[in-house]
């Protein structure tokens, strides 16, 4: 797969600081996936396996770096499966560049490169993501959350077919009455899903407790 570990300022500075607080240059989480998985990982520290990921590269698209790297790791996720995995001991200690001037540039830079991100992969969001900052611990049980996590993931692939659908329906490839019909089928499937995920979720957390 894909590890990511931390990655920490090598020295003791305020923007240093300020990266290690909000882990800038490491990857985030969500509470939809299982305990040690992260939503992308930073070619700052980052490691891949290359079996797993097979022909799979960074895309040229990004001429500079910024979100090449969480480009690849999504496209691993939803089209090959391959999670991003975080590996608390493979630390990598990071000389920023000091001062407001790096720090601006910096984000200036990931300012020009999101676009792209948002371009190509409409479906990928930082909502309800959470930061992988200095001594993270992650507070994800097992396999509590991992149903959920799943299941969310389908949500987001039956909306898409659903927008997939109302633009159908705005070109004329379905009538109105057909294109109800088939967001009304998917609504009924993505509740039946998160009840499902819900219901094994909740008794695994019940087995555990025993």
């Amino acid at each position: 797969g894909i590890f990511c570990g931390p990655t920490l300022s090598a020295t003791d500075c305020h923007v240093g600081r300020f990266h290690d607080h909000f882990g800038n240059l490491n990857g985030r989480w969500t509470w939809d996936d299982p305990q040690g998985v992260l939503l992308y990982g930073c070619t700052c520290n980052f490691s891949v396996d290359l079996t797993a990921i097979g022909n799979m590269e960074f895309d040229p698209i990004f001429s500079r770096p910024g979100f090449e790297d969480i480009e690849l790791c999504w496209r691993a996720r939803t089209e090959l499966g391959v999670f991003t995995r975080y590996t608390e001991k493979a630390r990598v200690f990071h000389e920023y560049d000091q001062g407001f001037t790096g720090l601006y540039n910096q984000f200036w830079k990931y300012g020009h490169t999101e676009p792209i991100m948002a371009w190509m992969h409409p479906s990928f969001s930082f909502q309800g993501s959470r930061p992988v900052t200095a001594e993270f611990r992650d507070p994800r049980r097992p396999e509590i959350q991992a149903s959920i996590g799943a299941a969310n993931h389908v949500m987001r692939d039956l909306e898409m077919a659903a927008q997939q659908i109302m633009r159908e329906a705005a070109s004329g490839a379905k009538t109105a009455d057909e294109a109800q019909k088939a967001l009304q089928s998917l609504q009924l499937e993505a509740q039946k899903l998160m009840q499902n995920a819900q219901t094994e979720d909740g008794n695994k957390a019940t087995g555990k407790q025993k």
